[in-house]
């Protein structure tokens, strides 16, 4: 969404986002007007004009039928019918509209409250059309009546606010600014639009000092009703309130960094990196959080019950109650901590900067959207002795990312434009902590080659994090207990399957082809016949596991047909600290070729219907269910062999990773292909196997981002655990196994495809 596209939807449609929640009367017959205008509001959103119409029609009969389509609902009602007129171009429907807008007005006696509520309403339809002048009349004859206005609370404020509006449309932003200023100045409940706004218009004016003096404000006042609601609200509201509001702190102060450099627009943008990126993910995972240090068993009992039945792929409608019973009594104890839930979300880059070393940096990329539907990238970076985050503008670099190719390996092209371009700021510098965007997320580019071919990852130590307010977080874990998968068998008997699973039910599955899929990622290619054995991943589990023999781990290893969905899942809410999964990986975007379209008709949809009979589906979980691991059995599933349970399917999707408790897991090795890989969000990062297993409750993750060679990824993941369990760190371990596996065998796996497919992410220990 664009700047511009973001202040349409704060300051014009704004008012019709609030207008819903409010109550004229508890006569039964406004409750009927409001519900029926509610869902018109939700329909005039998603742009289904035909059906808001139709419902809006049905909110004006309700009201004449009796009698009372002389108040403020038919007016609203009305304004919306218009905006819909106006959108489809129907010139005779509008006209007749603003008709009956005026013939309502002039029956209402002047300056009563009611009057005056009219005139707000009507300047607002007006406005949101863009008739300025109108706007500007009826606002103007309403603050006539100043005696009744000031009646009325934030009613002077609603009225100077969209005389701002006006003038801004018209293009006169001096006269907008006055206006908004003075809105605020009226204004005793910190309302946030009011201040984006007049943030914004002295922004289009280039008023760097009148920005940066209302920006402190702004931020709390936006920031804080966000805290505030996502404490008090379920996954799916939460969603819904960030899209709406969210888009200041990942556009708005990117843009304002980008063209203007201050030291306090860079404080607050780094800030506002710290707290959205990922900002959902957070969120949920701060409520686990808060739910499992609970003193109360039985309430974690409970929490365990509804996350199995959340992640199941489907659910009875007995199962959807219980689930939304609970879901109803965990957000009672969320209420209860409230002011827990926040703490972590004030981080701010000071707090980040007292955890650096003298030889430290921390660096986080943000995207800044432009007019024209593209992204430019900045590097917002902080030094211990730094008195304000420094701004480093990249160039463009999106064409040499369009295909992940290892050509960006081999040349230091990318790395110029990155890494190039810090080289001031990585002076004097050891250890970098740099949180990815955009195209990043999905790019290894710490282990990208300068001039010389010196790879990054060997000039710094680095440190890949989801944020660097992790460096405040951080958490060291146990690796006492490792689970590890490998060697699978996918043509697994669905009468060998005996393993019980507390996510078992039973799913039906049709017939696919396999000719028709195209997995994106796979450790060895794509299907023809089904997922083909991997012999590697059984070596890779069976010297692993032998060289743990002599330390004091505790470790099992699932194989052949006990690698199963089931075993898996009963990880859950265990004290394993690692685990390993040496398997076909598969992810593909809801975008793209007609291959991909094909395979999620074919694949997706047909066992996975999450958000059916489910109040808690949401676009994160659909998402989540575009990426999995193949586990014993998937041949079978797919091939339709009856019998087959969904616990036991072979098809772990993120989705259903994401339902589990893995709180006491540090490491997830996910050795399969473009593991690291997702559908990318503006500040959400990657939804995919690593989304999953973070609201899961994982700490590190190693994943890949291509599809990998068997016997090379069987010599790095070995000499990596032989690494980590001699002492290294888990970064020490994985940089150390990359150059061992440079240099076997007389560089036979030097080329980067072999070795730097694997990145680690949260890795601070």
């Amino acid at each position: 969404m664009s700047v511009k596209r973001y202040i349409a939807l704060s300051v014009i449609i704004f008012p019709i986002l609030t207008c819903r929640a409010q109550s004229l009367s508890t006569d039964r017959i406004e409750e009927v007007w409001a519900q029926l205008y509610d869902k018109a509001c939700l329909l005039y959103e998603k742009k289904n004009y035909y059906d808001a119409e139709k419902t809006l029609n049905n909110s004006i009969d309700i009201l004449k039928q009796n009698d009372a389509e002389g108040g403020l609902g038919n007016i609203k009602s009305l304004a919306l019918l218009g905006r819909i007129y106006y959108e489809t171009q129907d010139q005779n429907s509008l006209t007749r509209i603003e008709m009956d807008l005026q013939s309502i007005k002039d029956r209402i006696k002047p300056g009563s409250i009611r009057y005056i509520h009219s005139l707000y309403e009507i300047s607002v339809y007006y406005s949101s059309i863009g008739k300025y002048k109108k706007t500007i009349n009826l606002l103007q004859e309403a603050m006539g009546w100043s005696e009744t206005v000031r009646s009325i609370p934030g009613m002077q404020s609603k009225l100077l606010h969209y005389q701002a509006v006006a003038n801004y449309g018209r293009g006169d932003l001096q006269r907008a600014i006055e206006f908004e200023k003075e809105c605020i100045s009226h204004d005793h409940d910190g309302l946030p639009e009011y201040r984006i706004a007049l943030v914004y218009y002295y922004y289009l004016n280039k008023d760097w000092d009148g920005l940066e003096m209302i920006l402190p404000e702004c931020y709390e006042s936006v920031r804080e009703p966000i805290l505030r609601h996502f404490s008090m609200s379920k996954s799916p509201d939460r969603a819904v309130f960030w899209e709406e509001k969210g888009g200041f702190f990942y556009m708005y102060l990117p843009t304002f960094i980008y063209e203007h450099y201050s030291s306090l627009i860079a404080a607050y943008t780094y800030d506002a990196a710290l707290f959205s990126k990922g900002v959902l993910l957070a969120a949920e995972n701060k409520s686990t959080e808060i739910t499992l240090s609970s003193d109360n068993p039985e309430l974690i009992k409970l929490f365990e019950r509804y996350r199995v039945l959340k992640s199941k792929k489907k659910r009875s409608m007995e199962e959807t109650a219980e689930m939304e019973a609970y879901s109803d009594v965990l957000l009672r104890y969320q209420k209860e901590h409230k002011y827990d839930f926040r703490t972590d979300f004030r981080i701010g880059w000071q707090d980040v900067q007292s955890q650096l070393g003298e030889h430290d940096i921390a660096i986080e990329f943000v995207s800044v959207p432009q007019q024209n539907g593209t992204t430019k990238y900045i590097a917002l970076s902080i030094k211990k002795g730094d008195s304000a985050p420094h701004l480093t503008k990249l160039n463009d670099f999106t064409e040499l990312l369009t295909e992940q190719s290892g050509e960006i390996y081999t040349d230091n092209e990318l790395y110029d434009i990155i890494w190039g371009a810090l080289e001031n700021e990585l002076d004097g510098v050891e250890n970098v902590y740099f949180s990815p965007t955009g195209f990043l997320f999905n790019t290894g580019i710490e282990y990208l080659p300068d001039e010389m071919g010196i790879n990054f990852c060997y000039k710094y130590n680095t440190f890949r994090v989801s944020s660097t307010k992790e460096l405040v977080l951080r958490r060291n874990g146990s690796y006492d207990k490792a689970a590890f998968f490998g060697g699978v068998d996918y043509d697994l008997s669905p009468i060998k399957d005996t393993v019980a699973s507390q996510h078992e039910g039973i799913d039906s599955v049709r017939s696919v082809s396999f000719d028709s899929l195209r997995f994106d990622g796979l450790r060895d290619g794509s299907v023809s016949k089904g997922f083909s054995y991997l012999p590697g991943t059984l070596k890779e589990v069976d010297s692993i596991s032998k060289m743990l023999m002599d330390s004091r781990v505790v470790s099992i290893s699932y194989t052949g047909e006990d690698a199963k969905e089931s075993a898996f899942k009963n990880l859950s809410s265990t004290d394993v600290g690692v685990i390993h999964v040496a398997t076909h990986g598969f992810y593909y975007s809801d975008r793209g070729s007609d291959h991909r379209i094909s395979m999620e008709k074919d694949f997706h949809e047909l066992y996975f219907s999450v958000g059916k009979n489910n109040t808690h589906a949401t676009g994160e979980d659909k998402r989540l269910t575009r990426s999995g691991l193949i586990l014993a059995g998937a041949n079978n599933t797919l091939r339709q062999k009856k019998g087959q349970k969904s616990g036991n399917d072979g098809i772990l999707y993120a989705y259903e990773i994401a339902g589990l408790n893995l709180s006491n897991t540090d490491l997830v090795v996910l050795s399969a292909c473009q593991s690291g890989l997702g559908d990318i969000d503006a500040s959400e990062g990657v939804f995919g196997l690593q989304r999953g297993f973070k609201l899961a409750g994982v700490n590190s993750i190693v994943m890949s981002l291509w599809k990998v060679n068997d016997e090379a990824t069987r010599i790095l993941m070995t000499e990596m655990y032989r690494n980590l369990y001699s002492g290294q760190t888990k970064r020490e371990a994985l940089s150390n196994a990359q150059s061992f596996l440079r240099s076997y065998n007389n560089g036979e796996y030097d080329y980067p495809k072999f070795w730097a497919a694997f990145v680690l992410l949260d890795a601070l220990d």
